[in-house]
């Protein structure tokens, strides 16, 4: 086998987080970064994976059988089993997918540190879908269930406008983000980690009603459309309304009393990363998180695709 190679996106939800899942529209963003899937030929009749950070080094190894995905070897058999079902719902949606019996070795590697939540395990089911020549959709449907959006930024180049139609179906409209709008948005790493299981547990526990998903997507309607960053910390305040009153918890903002703009999460609230938006200076940024403690502070440019110039193979 000739080496092939496949990619995917990270992702960051910048608006619609947990309605997304129950068909409200959501603004997501693509990053720069993804993961790439690469394989050539390898001996026997195994795979051999091997996974590394942005760093480059191996944080997962593992040797796979062919017949039934088991690890024969493994440096940690919980992935190695959640990499085996994923194997084997691609053959069950292509017969055809890995019926050759011959040896593969397979090397992933992040471009984005794993613990940013920037969609490592949608980016894998993307690049494992390419190669499997089976829809990515059906595929994180059978793995790992959501709303699709971490899929549709996985191959995407430019943010979006997402909606869940139904099952079978999904709405994408690409946004022409102003930069009046992207210059005064930054992504702060909170240094904690949220997790999707979680956020999809309460949402199968809580009910949403048609106007209050009707109220969430019109925010980021309006927001997808907006040409200031005024109408961007109107609209945070109100999406953080929403989902507080959802979501029965205080609004992030409330730990940010002091700063000189709006402040919401991203994705399942308490984890990952905040979304800062203001018209003051980049530099009023940066100081104000760090003298917080927050190390990692973004500007839109430094995360968003559409800001950075494409990688070769992509």
């Amino acid at each position: 086998m000739a080496k092939k190679s496949f990619y995917g996106r990270g992702k960051l939800l910048l608006t619609g987080e947990y309605a997304v899942v129950r068909g409200a529209k959501a603004i997501a963003v693509p990053t720069g970064q993804g993961q790439r899937l690469t394989l050539s030929t390898g001996r026997g009749s195994d795979i051999k994976w091997k996974s590394k950070t942005a760093d480059g080094e191996v944080w997962f190894d593992a040797k796979i059988s062919l017949f039934d995905f088991s690890p024969l070897k493994t440096s940690d058999a919980e992935v190695a089993e959640r990499l085996g079902s994923i194997l084997e719902a691609a053959v069950r949606l292509n017969s055809d997918f890995l019926s050759t019996w011959k040896g593969i070795k397979v090397e992933t590697e992040l471009e984005f540190p794993r613990e940013w939540g920037w969609g490592s395990s949608s980016s894998l089911v993307y690049g494992i879908a390419q190669w499997a020549d089976v829809d990515p959709y059906d595929l994180y449907t059978a793995t790992f269930g959501g709303s699709g959006y971490d899929i549709a930024c996985a191959g995407s180049d430019e943010p979006i406008l997402f909606k869940k139609v139904s099952d079978d179906l999904v709405d994408l409209r690409p946004i022409d983000m102003s930069e009046a709008v992207s210059n005064h948005l930054h992504f702060v790493y909170s240094g904690k980690k949220a997790q999707s299981s979680s956020a999809l547990d309460y949402i199968s526990e809580n009910e949403m009603s048609p106007d209050w998903l009707d109220s969430v997507s019109e925010l980021s309607q309006e927001l997808s459309e907006a040409q200031s960053i005024s109408t961007w910390l109107k609209g945070i305040e109100s999406h953080n309304a929403l989902l507080s009153e959802y979501l029965k918890q205080e609004s992030p903002q409330a730990h940010f009393r002091d700063f000189s703009g709006a402040i919401k999460s991203l994705g399942a609230w308490g984890g990952d990363f905040y979304l800062a938006a203001t018209p003051e200076s980049p530099e009023y940024v940066q100081a104000y998180f760090q003298e917080k403690g927050f190390s990692h502070v973004l500007s839109y440019e430094q995360v968003a695709v559409s800001c950075q110039p494409q990688k070769a193979g992509q």
